[in-house]
């Protein structure tokens, strides 16, 4: 698969706040002046590792280290709602300083659109002379402005269900020592999962950009197609290979397309059902609590310190506790795809919650009925 590249402006900020705070040569004719803290806001979208807090907080703690006198304020974006959070900061003249992302929205969005600032000091510099052109090149605009500083790349890749893939027989077609795999061994992998029953062997989605580089790998990939030419000037999406890819794609039992899923959602759909796990883990919880909770109120009502009707009333909490687990457990059991092989499992862990629920129910009304 092709390399992608994520970016960062931290050493923007590091370098022309450091040049605004340095003062004249000839210091001693001068009282020291008092410098207040300088504060930039930091807005990163979840990027694999370096999306996450640990991995940032640590970027950001030696920063603060180097340059004391400036505080980072960090804020945490995802694909789903991030792109309009910082339209909306835009429109309202409260844009972030610096964004962590990768080039197609800082380049091609947002630098194109003159909202960000041109970065090509940096890029004049004598480190930036290690960095790979194909890198240099995916920094840099059409009008010749960099409007990214790299620090880190990473690699976009595909990812299988390998305990699925030696189960249908499918690792026959891939190379495993180069991780790699043809066209005709990917034609050969999808039919062989679904003549081992697995219905949806991939989905091609395509409803925004989050998640859509993966939409575009594989549509390149198959044929050796490109999204734009070589000097990033004129989209070629429309090509020959891309137009096979997809009319291939579009041809495959097991293959999907989804054009409303985004790569958030597509995640979900692979490992978003263990969820369904934790409905009877808190139900059998609950249910214990409350258990135990008549149990406790007994004692008193024998004494008459409490009414006759406090354990029939936390029976009936209990009941409806169990019940709205029970809805939310059965709604989510039935009414979504389940992955392969593991439907059974999941079906079991969302229908406890509606077992306990019955049996609370004919408990409480065998109760009622004899008193």
């Amino acid at each position: 698969m092709r390399k992608r590249c994520v970016f960062l402006l931290v050493l923007l900020a590091a370098m022309w706040l450091n040049a605004c705070g340095s003062g004249p040569a000839d210091a001693g004719t001068q009282a020291p002046v008092e410098q207040k803290p300088v504060e930039i806001t930091l807005w990163c979208y979840q990027v694999g590792d370096w999306g996450t807090p640990t991995s940032v907080s640590n970027l950001v703690a030696g920063f603060r280290k180097a340059h004391p006198d400036i505080l980072v304020s960090l804020e945490y974006l995802d694909y789903d709602t991030g792109d309009e959070k910082i339209s909306q900061a835009i429109a309202s003249g409260a844009a972030p300083d610096l964004v962590f992302e990768s080039p197609e929205r800082l380049v091609a969005g947002w630098g194109g659109q003159g909202l960000m600032a041109d970065l090509s000091d940096l890029w004049a510099e004598e480190p930036s002379d290690e960095i790979y052109p194909s890198i240099r090149e995916a920094c840099r605009h059409s009008s010749g402005a960099y409007y990214i500083y790299p620090v880190c790349t990473s690699a976009h890749c595909m990812a299988i269900n390998y305990d699925l893939f030696e189960a249908a027989g499918a690792l026959q077609y891939l190379d495993l020592e180069s991780r790699t795999w043809t066209t005709e061994g990917f034609v050969s992998a999808v039919q062989a999962l679904r003549d081992y029953g697995q219905e949806q062997a991939g989905v091609v989605y395509c409803g925004g950009q989050g998640g859509d580089q993966g939409t575009r790998a594989l549509v390149n990939n198959l044929f050796g197609g490109s999204f734009t030419n070589a000097d990033h000037t004129r989209y070629t999406v429309a090509s020959a290979e891309n137009i096979q890819a997809l009319e291939l794609l579009r041809s495959l039992d097991g293959i999907d397309f989804d054009p409303e899923l985004a790569g958030a959602g597509e995640i979900d759909r692979w490992t978003g059902k263990w969820e369904l796990f934790l409905l009877p883990v808190f139900s059998v919880i609950l249910y214990l609590l409350l258990t135990a909770a008549c149990a406790a109120v007994r004692p008193g009502v024998e004494r008459g310190e409490l009414p006759p009707s406090a354990p029939a009333w936390l029976a009936g909490v209990k009941l409806a506790v169990l019940g709205g687990f029970a809805w939310i457990g059965g709604a989510m059991a039935l009414c979504q795809p389940l992955p392969e092989h593991f439907s059974a499992v999941f079906m079991a862990a969302a229908l406890l919650p509606v077992i306990g629920f019955l049996v609370s129910a004919i408990r409480f009304a065998a109760k009622r009925k004899t008193r």
